[in-house]
């Protein structure tokens, strides 16, 4: 895969290159979405789960999954370049570590998971899927 120079489109410049496999109608389902404990203290490493079917091959693309804090004023994004999805039924894991420390406080956390096209912020979104977990006083074990 094509890693670019600092600010420029890694899969566009990937495609322009004819290196990287593009599609003219990419079709994507998602068939759950699970978060993994649903539940935990500060410095749990939670597992986000995307089940998904391909229907027409995506081309070059990312996912991405943004948490968002308990306030609303803030969230965290993350992404991974995938090369190309053909027909099929996918399973896809992301994982999330927070901090045992006050940057994570008592709450529940909203978090959408975006399967796109191109990249997510401006390529075409494909799928979403939106759940959440739970930071709570009690104690879990960490992973």
């Amino acid at each position: 895969m094509f890693s670019g120079r600092a600010g420029m489109n890694p899969i566009y410049a990937c495609q322009l290159l004819t290196a990287c496999p593009t599609s003219q109608h990419p079709s994507v389902s998602l068939s759950s979405v699970v978060v993994s404990p649903p539940f935990g203290s500060s410095g749990t490493k939670f597992t986000f789960t995307t089940t998904f079917n391909v229907t027409n091959a995506t081309g070059a693309g990312e996912s991405a999954y943004a948490v968002y804090f308990p306030s609303g004023t803030e969230r965290y994004v993350s992404t991974q370049i995938f090369e190309n999805y053909t027909p099929g039924r996918y399973s896809l894991d992301m994982y999330f570590q927070t901090e045992n420390n006050r940057t994570f406080d008592i709450g529940v956390y909203p978090v959408v998971v975006s399967i796109c096209a191109g990249q997510c912020n401006g390529g075409i979104l494909l799928a979403q899927g939106e759940y959440s977990f739970n930071i709570s006083s009690s104690s879990s074990s960490s992973t």
